[in-house]
């Protein structure tokens, strides 16, 4: 598999954690296909334009990221990129610093990598990666929920 490959969609998933720091919503759009749907790690799962209305209104505000130990897997036009994600953020009204487990699943079109939903394409999701379980088990232990 090309490295190339590989970096592209690293580089995609990146410009949309970019576009989320800007509220750059046409961007995230252009990122993201329409059945794509985000998962918050309280488990509350919204759809792209619930996400990205939040995101749009300050009720979710992204600050900055770090991406740790990326993995791609490239087979075809689909692609899944699974790492660790810290995200610095204040969302529903709480501040913090989060390290939170990604599977990302892309497919290619038109050349560009694009996020996509992999249960609505029947995929199965990837393995969470190591470092979550541990981070979920925290955070709940703690207590916090979104609303």
């Amino acid at each position: 598999m090309s490295d190339r490959l590989k970096l592209a969609v690293l580089e995609s998933f990146e410009a949309m954690q970019q576009a989320m720091i800007d509220k750059d919503v046409d961007t995230m759009r252009a990122l993201t296909t329409e059945d794509k749907t985000f998962t918050h790690m309280s488990g509350k799962v919204q759809t792209r334009e619930e996400f990205f209305g939040e995101i749009a209104d300050g009720t979710l505000n992204y600050f900055g990221y770090e991406v740790h130990d990326p993995h791609v897997t490239v087979v075809g036009d689909r692609a899944t990129l699974t790492c660790s994600t810290t995200l610095d953020a204040r969302v529903y009204g709480m501040s913090g610093s989060w390290t939170l487990p990604t599977n990302a699943h892309f497919v290619r079109i038109d050349g560009n990598w694009i996020q996509h939903d992999a249960r609505g394409a029947g995929e199965e999701p990837g393995p969470v990666h190591p470092r979550g379980l541990g981070l979920y088990r925290r955070v709940f232990a703690l207590g916090w929920r979104m609303r």
